[in-house]
């Protein structure tokens, strides 16, 4: 029994072994890096739990040059403890745009209250998941320019020193 343990942790060691090989061997492209983080956030800011994550995958396999793991990353980062501010926000600048129109009234108060909430909500959150997702493009992208450089800087060094 204890032979079987041990060679089924070893064969999931190889296996996240070769993983983490695979991804230091991914070439870094600051683009594609942050495209795929930014396309993460947009879909994760969308009010559509559980779906985000097969609409992720789906995206993934989609779209090979998206990087996948940055897309990950970005639907872990939106979580829901994140998103708080931005559900705020998103109702906030849908009821701005709603504010002067009648709203449209229901038989039974509560499918009235319902429909208009859900329909400031939901123009609110597509039109800040855009500009959300463009941000996070640019902070992606500067950060792992700035990685590169260092990572360049630092190499120079180690040769420079090696010589």
């Amino acid at each position: 029994m204890r032979k079987m343990i041990d060679k089924h942790v070893k064969s999931v060691r190889d296996k996240v072994d070769s993983h983490i090989d695979e991804i230091k061997k991914t070439k870094i492209d600051p683009h594609n890096i942050a495209f795929g983080f930014a396309i993460g956030t947009f879909i994760n800011i969308l009010p559509i739990p559980f779906i985000n994550l097969w609409i992720g995958l789906l995206v993934v396999l989609m779209f090979k040059k998206i990087n996948k793991y940055a897309l990950l990353a970005a639907l872990l980062f939106w979580n829901p403890i994140t998103l708080i501010p931005i559900y705020s926000l998103s109702f906030t600048i849908g009821n701005t745009f709603f504010v002067n129109l009648p709203n449209i009234e229901y038989d039974i108060v509560l499918l009235t209250y319902l429909f208009n909430f859900t329909k400031r909500f939901l123009i609110g959150n597509l039109i800040l998941a855009i500009p959300v997702a463009l941000v996070a493009y640019l902070i992606v992208f500067v950060i792992v320019k700035v990685y590169l450089i260092a990572r360049e800087i630092k190499s120079k060094k180690f040769k420079s020193k090696a010589h």
